[in-house]
């Protein structure tokens, strides 16, 4: 708020004032920061949101439950809930002294604890959007209070303009990252085909020097074969005649 110049609204007569006015740390920080400001208090939630969509520095401090329903009517892209300040709360406002305090406690716990709360919240906004589309233009009570933040020409922008339905995702969404799939696929097929046939052709260069050399060792064995068998006629016939002539004598 100090370096950016964001302006923080609280609802009047709100708990959150309350914590805003008695409250000492950040709170208290808060609460000096907010003392410059032109407009501090707003007559309910539903007009701090209001400002937060036709303003860029703008905040609003009140109850989560209120402002995620307002952020939904409004386009939840328009906005960004925080979670620091305050967590989830389901209650049920009741007199003070009420008999059936304890009674509603626990069926309360009973339905945080089995999911039928958030199931009921979920199915309770999915209208919104669709509602949000048909609502009508920021009334003059809400163009008056966005006058005195200076900036009446941007708090009549109609509400159709910043509104847009929430979408369930499809495979429509999903086309480009099927298509992107499909490419990547395509890629990989034709870089194996094309290793494929890289390697019967390197086969096929390979196989007449195989066949090459093949006949070359053939002839080889061949030619020591018969200069083996060459060796050993001789020396059998030079056997023989050494033979002979030992038989005959020195006639």
């Amino acid at each position: 708020m100090r370096d950016y110049g964001y302006e923080l609204v609280v609802e009047s007569h709100s708990s959150s004032l309350a914590i805003l006015e008695n409250g000492t740390g950040v709170y208290g920080r808060l609460a000096n920061l907010m003392r410059r400001q032109r407009v501090q208090r707003v007559r309910n939630v539903e007009v701090g949101v209001r400002l937060v969509l036709s303003h860029k520095r703008v905040a609003v401090l009140g109850g989560r439950e209120t402002l995620y329903y307002d952020t939904e009517r409004f386009g939840s892209h328009n906005f960004h809930l925080s979670e620091k300040l305050y967590t989830r709360y389901s209650a049920i406002a009741l007199q003070i002294g009420c008999p059936y305090l304890e009674t509603f406690n626990n069926v309360l716990m009973t339905l945080f604890e089995a999911g039928i709360l958030a199931k009921m919240t979920t199915d309770e906004y999915k209208n919104l959007p669709e509602q949000a589309r048909r609502s009508d233009p920021v009334t003059e009570s809400d163009k008056q209070s966005s006058d005195v933040m200076g900036d009446s020409a941007a708090a009549s922008q109609p509400q159709g303009e910043s509104t847009k339905g929430l979408q369930p995702v499809s495979l429509r969404m999903l086309r480009g990252a099927f298509c992107l799939l499909g490419i990547g696929h395509l890629l990989a097929a034709i870089s194996l085909a094309a290793e494929i046939q890289i390697q019967r052709r390197s086969k096929k260069k390979r196989q007449p020097e195989v066949s090459e050399q093949k006949k070359t060792q053939k002839l080889l064995v061949l030619g020591k074969a018969v200069v083996l068998f060459k060796r050993g006629y001789r020396r059998v016939c030079h056997s023989v005649y050494t033979g002979m002539d030992r038989a005959l004598g020195p006639e």
